[in-house]
């Protein structure tokens, strides 16, 4: 077997399942972790945008098991009907932005935390988080809408690929749109977030003893760091992918645009993996709830 064959089966029977499979389990761990009555406190961080960050990380790893079934089987559940075809099209490209909104507000309630603490209880507000999740959420079903009766969407009946865009220009038009609202628009936010809150974090750390509050600081001071982890993180896992949108004749390299795509999908599998590495706060928790199982 070809070292690039070697490659292929890597990618599709190793590297897939193992990002479904760890993802899933790992995102309903951190689910169950934030639920508990520790962070139940405003003092312990959006816990609430977590808690919706894994959920909806898990809806969107269930989407990509149709990407899985179709490269690795030829199983496509998009050829079961139509209505299944572009309910898929519509719901995949809906649910995909909206992690990177949810990063950006907890980026932003961590910046206030840290350099405005008397303001920071609003953004905690359990109405306030519920209505900028509906409403993002909102937003993109009404943006991708014409999905679910665009002309320029086919179904093929008996593929394992199901359906597809009648034209090259208008998928193009489509990823534009998934690129500019899912990428560029919260990447840049993202970016500024976490320089003016590792600009305020290190100013914080230093200035502790300044603090009336020191217990309260240190714990923002972590979810901060969190905060910033998980935004680079997410921003590097989306590289592979703009590679391939941006190169089109990466196209004729199947293997390595499902590996792009792989590399993608993993910024909705390690998340919570990432929280753990990086709080202290919450692995505690974590680990105190495995004991508590056993």
């Amino acid at each position: 077997m070809s070292s690039y064959e070697d490659f292929k089966y890597f990618v599709r029977y190793v590297l897939a399942p193992s990002i479904l499979v760890l993802g899933l389990s790992g995102n309903l761990m951190g689910i169950a972790t934030f639920l508990r009555k520790k962070f139940n406190n405003f003092e312990f961080g959006p816990k609430n945008m977590f808690v919706y960050l894994l959920i909806m990380d898990n809806l969107y790893l269930i989407q990509i098991l149709n990407t899985y079934l179709t490269y690795a089987y030829n199983i496509a559940i998009t050829s079961f009907s139509e209505w299944i075809c572009r309910s898929y099209f519509f719901f995949n490209y809906s649910l995909d932005p909206i992690p990177a909104y949810l990063l950006l507000y907890i980026s932003v309630d961590r910046l206030v935390s840290v350099k405005y603490p008397a303001h920071k209880r609003f953004l905690r507000k359990e109405k306030v988080q519920l209505m900028f999740l509906f409403g993002i959420l909102g937003l993109n079903l009404v943006l991708y809408s014409p999905l679910l009766f665009l002309d320029e969407i086919y179904y093929r009946n008996n593929s394992v690929f199901g359906c597809n865009f009648i034209d090259i220009d208008t998928q193009n038009l489509i990823l534009l749109a998934g690129l500019v609202n899912r990428i560029i628009i919260p990447f840049v936010l993202m970016i500024i977030c976490s320089v003016l809150l590792t600009y305020t974090v290190f100013r914080s750390r230093r200035n502790f003893s300044n603090r009336i509050n020191l217990i309260t600081l240190k714990k923002d001071v972590k979810f901060s760091i969190t905060s910033i982890l998980l935004n680079f993180v997410y921003i590097f896992l989306n590289l592979p992918a703009i590679i391939v949108f941006l190169i089109p004749s990466l196209y004729i390299y199947d293997v390595f645009v499902n590996f792009g795509l792989y590399i993608f999908y993993m910024c909705y599998a390690v998340e919570f993996y990432l929280i753990l590495i990086s709080n202290s706060m919450v692995r505690k928790e974590f680990f105190k709830m495995l004991k508590c199982l056993n």
